[in-house]
């Protein structure tokens, strides 16, 4: 007999949460019990902060939404398009810029902008990439060398031109480290949503999270929050956490994100999320 009500819905990070820590692989065993509630009734969401050209989409749990960019990007899988997109105002992508172009170069930081679904650099990425990529994780590293992402000539004229489809500013590697104050001068700005872990700086309009695309989520599929259990382990999913009705944090999380979920599972390398479901919904 099942412990609890079934849920309507499990949304997921995937790095650190969903995926192995090859940041790619999803364990054969935590594929069987999602595909098992899925067949159940329950939908699937994977909720995270890559940008939507980067999510191995083979590699994931069969889902009807997929959301990426922290929730700047929702993307129908059924209809093929994007579901709803929320811009930074060109204006305001402008004033981060100027706050980080300085600091970008001299610490040798790796900065992608987020238009859409794609990844855009620029060109000078590409001279140093071993410098810069050997902060990152592979399929980060992989994704770019392959020429997968959108290369301009520089972000001053890219923001000038172009700059009125970006969805996301991300920082990854050890871009934190390098330049701490960063997150604190561009969230003083008061025009968008900042969420660091120590390892990527992130900004996005304001108001845009994990928690509320999982609002929008629900809203869609005529579920409440209340009846959706989610998984993560950083900080840009603490609002989902805290939103859904059971928030659940991953044995690798950090001791605050811990503290901010209503339970706490193995760690992904070890089957978390799928322990938790079986325990809870399928015994």
């Amino acid at each position: 007999m099942m412990k609890n009500r079934l849920p309507k819905l499990i949304a997921s990070d995937l790095d650190g949460t969903l995926f192995l820590n090859d940041h790619v692989t999803v364990s054969q065993y935590t594929m069987e019990v999602i595909n098992r509630m899925i067949d159940m009734g329950v939908e699937f969401v994977s909720i995270t902060g890559r940008c939507f050209d980067i999510i191995p989409l083979a590699e994931i749990p069969r889902s009807r939404y997929i959301v990426s960019s922290n929730g700047s990007y929702i993307y129908d899988v059924k209809t093929g398009k994007p579901l709803r997109t929320t811009y930074i105002p060109k204006d305001h992508l402008k004033i981060a810029w100027e706050i980080m172009r300085e600091r970008i170069y001299r610490h040798d930081c790796l900065l992608e902008l987020f238009e859409d679904n794609k990844l855009v650099i620029e060109r000078s990425t590409l001279k140093n990439l071993d410098k810069i990529m050997k902060r990152c994780a592979k399929f980060h590293y992989d994704f770019i060398s392959e020429g997968r992402a959108k290369v301009v000539e520089s972000f001053d004229e890219y923001i000038l031109n172009e700059g009125d489809r970006v969805i996301k500013i991300n920082m990854p590697g050890r871009s934190i480290e390098a330049c701490p104050e960063l997150s604190a001068e561009i969230e003083k700005t008061g025009f968008f949503s900042m969420t660091t872990d120590g390892f990527n700086l992130e900004a996005t309009a304001p108001l845009v999270n994990k928690g509320e695309a999982l609002n929008f989520i629900c809203e869609k599929i005529g579920a409440t929050a209340q009846e959706c259990v989610a998984f993560g382990d950083g900080s840009n999913d603490i609002e989902m956490l805290m939103t859904a009705g059971m928030g659940v944090a991953m044995g690798n999380s950090k001791e605050d994100i811990k503290a901010a979920a209503k339970f706490v599972t193995d760690t992904n390398s070890n089957d978390g999320l799928a322990k938790f479901l079986y325990n809870n919904f399928l015994i």
